[in-house]
Parts: structure tokens; C-alpha cells; sequence
């Protein structure tokens, strides 16, 4: 997808198990999207096959 959107950037949440979606609870997806909506700016693209921002995963739920 980084070759196809060469003006994006990427966001990845590494060791999960689900996507990088906002509003899901995980500060660092949800400050880097909203930084992003207010102002437009995307986070610094590295170079290469890489994210371009990483986050840590949320916590697993816990077996009830």
C-alpha cells in the first residue's frame, strides 16, 4: 500500500490482534489520528517497507 499512496503515512500497532483503529482506547492511535485531523500533518515517512509510526498494542482481555 506504501508504494501505491506515496503521499501517505503509515500507522501500525505491532504485536496485536486487531487493526489500528481509533476510538478503540489506545492513546497512541487515537492522539496520532487526531494530530493529523486538526492539522493536517502527517507523521514523518520513513523510508522503505516500514510503519511509518508504531504503537503498542492494547492489553489482551482478560478470560472471564
Amino acid at each position: 500500500m506504501r508504494s501505491r499512496f506515496p503521499h501517505s503515512a503509515l500507522l501500525a500497532v505491532t504485536g496485536g490482534t486487531n487493526h489500528a483503529n481509533t476510538l478503540n482506547g489506545n492513546s497512541c492511535v487515537d492522539d496520532a489520528v487526531a494530530d493529523c485531523l486538526a492539522t493536517g500533518d502527517l507523521p514523518h515517512r520513513k523510508p522503505g517497507r516500514q510503519a511509518d509510526t508504531t504503537c503498542a498494542p492494547l492489553p489482551e482481555p482478560a478470560d472471564s
